[in-house]
């Protein structure tokens, strides 16, 4: 997981607009960056992960494709907890 920490207090008193529009944006802490879970492949992903994290907190352009940025963003599990509430 690389990428902005879910801001769950936010989502929790939004929670029923969240699992209605799966789409909308989910808040995130402001600031506060998150690189874990790499396994034994920590060498080799934790300089990609840094760069993706150093990207975000620049406000700059992404680093890695936006299917990638999704796939390792750490709200992933947040908004798939939310589709299984419904």
């Amino acid at each position: 997981m690389a990428g902005a920490v879910p801001d769950m207090a936010a989502i929790e008193a939004a929670r029923e607009r969240h699992q209605r529009n799966d789409r909308l944006a989910l808040p995130r802490r402001e600031g506060l960056y998150l690189l874990t879970g790499m396994g034994g492949r920590g060498l080799l992903w934790s300089v990609l992960g840094a760069e993706v994290v150093a990207a975000l907190a620049a406000r700059e352009p992404p680093v890695v494709e936006p299917e990638l940025a999704d796939a390792i963003d750490p709200a992933r599990f947040v908004r798939r907890s939310l589709r299984r509430a419904q």
